[in-house]
């Protein structure tokens, strides 16, 4: 299935949701609802401009995740950057993390349900992570640092009930939120 073309984008869910900090369920059986859900994330990726998504992030609290980081770079015709995963979405559900380095790496983050909010975190560099996949297989994944990484573990942390916003303390989340808030009316002025 062409999911870019056919399967309809989700509403995202933003924050002060308090779903978005809620720990979501593990996935029982992979079956034709479970996929139809991948494949709408990766639709809502796309029509967000996005590159990772947890299924909390539409309201759906089940350890879901979509990451498309390739499709992003070819979409704003960024050839010069190495592709992720051999080019494919990632689809992942019950990530875990089973193996986490050392070497810590500082990146800037941004959420599609914290709009217009970057925030500089610092996570393990490389990661070891086990997951069933589209068609319900086992895989390991081990990723060496960069975005893909990062990706992952951000995406992970939805899954927990953990935020961008969780990193920064109480004065810094709160002025967060005031630009979370200004964008939201912003946006419903421009609809």
């Amino acid at each position: 299935m062409d999911t870019i073309t056919q399967a309809k984008p989700y509403n995202l869910v933003l924050v002060p949701d308090v779903r978005l900090n809620q720990k979501s369920a593990d996935v029982l059986e992979i079956n034709d609802e479970v996929r139809e859900c991948m494949d709408r994330l990766l639709a809502t990726i796309h029509a967000n401009q996005g590159i990772g998504i947890s299924a909390v992030q539409v309201g759906i609290m089940k350890r879901i995740v979509v990451i498309d980081i390739d499709g992003v770079h070819k979409k704003l015709e960024q050839n010069h950057v190495p592709e992720m995963h051999g080019g494919k979405p990632l689809y992942m559900v019950n990530p875990e993390i089973m193996e986490k380095s050392a070497e810590l790496e500082t990146m800037d983050e941004g959420c599609m349900s914290v709009p217009n909010v970057y925030v500089n975190i610092t996570r393990s560099a490389e990661i070891k992570v086990r997951y069933l996949d589209y068609d319900g297989k086992e895989q390991t994944l081990k990723v060496e640092k960069g975005l893909l990484s990062a990706c992952i573990q951000h995406e992970i942390d939805h899954t927990n009930g953990v935020i961008i916003l969780d990193y920064l303390s109480p004065l810094k989340r709160q002025m967060q939120m005031k630009k979370v808030e200004k964008y939201k009316k912003f946006l419903q002025r421009t609809e």
